[in-house]
């Protein structure tokens, strides 16, 4: 695999993996927060953070033990489950928080049970379908507070966004900002990132900051790396480290910035400080993505055998996990599967999956490019006409339509993505040219 294959698909894996941690998780922040609990300024560190959703996890847990014929308690307890779940990307979480939940509406009466939480953890899952069905039954109660109605149009529009209906998901986001400012502020950056208004989305996330205050640790670091992620996206990888660095003082040790610190540094041409944070990572995480990463590393460096042993490794996490999440991690599953030419048919066998489930830009770009790998460059062809014809845009998009159509024989076409891919993100279509 190419140094070029690597970085874009890593790209995409990077981006979809944060998702996890998207502007839903910071609508409800402290919302489960014990009153007697520290304050937002002593937790000033990932370590700390997590330490005091441990403590709030065992506390609901006791009291949904012993409360388990109401289901208010089970609610507490999901909640804090899926903040954690967002805070560590430990998709064990999200999947012991859906099932709490669930449960908890046998025992809650007609008209009740925690509904919008329950379509937020089916979200952060992927599981699309569920999630609407839990949204449906929050939009049929009757009498809702101004904030859980600017909450439906909140996740109903991040599921527009998924389906690739992205006018009716701006429409959505903007109806939630008129119910209650502030709150799709981070959904209406993501749905800017991901329609090439990058300025737009820049222009959001320093208004988030601006509006914060010092004690909002958590909350500034993910703005940090939101904006990190949106200069990788542009190619600025140094002005994307200046962010990450900000994002590592807002709430040190936090695996998730160092990742992308990891990353940036790669970029950079700086490998050997990449693979002492990859270590790192795996070590607190064993997340099977890092070790591609840090795989694909190795193997540039000439180390054969430790790239071999780390990817045979992350293989089998991969499949492990595939088989309880599959909606959550096929798309970051992909980046393993397709750089494996062994394993290119099963790589498209998830796209897809997640293509079907997720039919938006992203993934359609990881199918185009599963076609391609499989030597269907007349189906990637297809795919990619259906998302250029919407208002989705990536450089990644652009690159692969380029590299698709010379494969079709159409260099008209080809030469035109690829300097359209030249004008949002220059690093990575001179990377690909390379």
């Amino acid at each position: 695999m190419s140094k070029y294959r690597h970085l874009f698909l890593h790209a995409l894996a990077a981006v979809l993996f944060i998702q996890f941690g998207s502007s839903l998780s910071f609508a409800d922040q402290g919302s489960v927060r014990n009153a007697s609990g520290d304050s937002q300024a002593a937790l000033n560190s990932y370590d700390s953070v997590l330490g005091d959703l441990d403590l709030r996890i065992a506390s609901f847990r006791k009291r949904a033990d012993d409360r388990h014929g109401e289901w208010l308690p089970a609610e507490f307890l999901g909640k804090a489950l899926h903040e954690r779940a967002l805070l560590t990307g430990r998709v064990e979480d999200l999947g012991q928080s859906l099932e709490i939940l669930e449960n908890s509406f046998k025992v809650a009466p007609k008209g009740s049970g925690p509904a919008l939480t329950t379509a937020r953890v089916c979200l952060s899952l992927h599981k699309l379908e569920k999630a609407q069905y839990y949204l449906g039954i929050s939009e049929n109660w009757k009498l809702l507070p101004v904030k859980n109605r600017a909450s439906n149009f909140q996740i109903s529009g991040t599921i527009s966004l998924y389906k690739g209906d992205y006018e009716e998901a701006l429409e959505k986001f903007r109806n939630c900002e008129l119910l209650v400012a502030g709150q799709c502020l981070a959904d209406l950056a993501t749905y800017y990132q991901n329609t090439g208004g990058y300025s737009e989305a820049e222009a959001i996330y320093h208004r988030m900051l601006s509006n914060s205050v010092s004690d909002q640790r958590q909350h500034r670091a993910w703005i940090n790396l939101q904006l990190a992620i949106l200069m990788m996206k542009r190619g600025q990888y140094e002005q994307a480290l200046g962010y990450l660095q900000q994002s590592d003082r807002e709430l040190p040790g936090w695996w998730l910035v160092r990742e992308h610190i990891a990353e940036v540094s790669g970029l950079l041409g700086k490998p050997d400080d990449s693979i002492a944070i990859y270590q790192r990572v795996i070590a607190e995480t064993n997340f099977p993505q890092f070790m591609d990463s840090l795989a694909d590393i190795y193997s540039e460096k000439g180390k054969v055998q430790e790239a071999k042993e780390l990817s045979e490794r992350a293989k089998s996490i991969w499949q492990e996990k595939l088989g309880l999440f599959p909606e959550a991690l096929s798309a970051h599953a992909l980046k393993h599967f397709l750089s494996d030419k062994s394993e290119v048919a099963f790589a498209l066998e998830l796209a897809e999956k997640n293509f079907k489930n997720r039919p938006w830009g992203e993934s359609a770009v990881l199918l185009a490019e599963a076609y391609l790998e499989n030597n269907q460059p007349d189906k990637a062809a297809q795919t990619l006409e259906q998302v250029l014809g919407s208002k989705y845009r990536s450089a990644e998009l652009y690159e692969v339509a380029s590299r698709v159509y010379r494969k079709v024989d159409q260099e008209g076409k080809a030469e035109k993505f690829q300097n359209l891919c030249q004008q949002l993100n220059p690093k990575i279509c001179s990377a690909a040219q390379s």
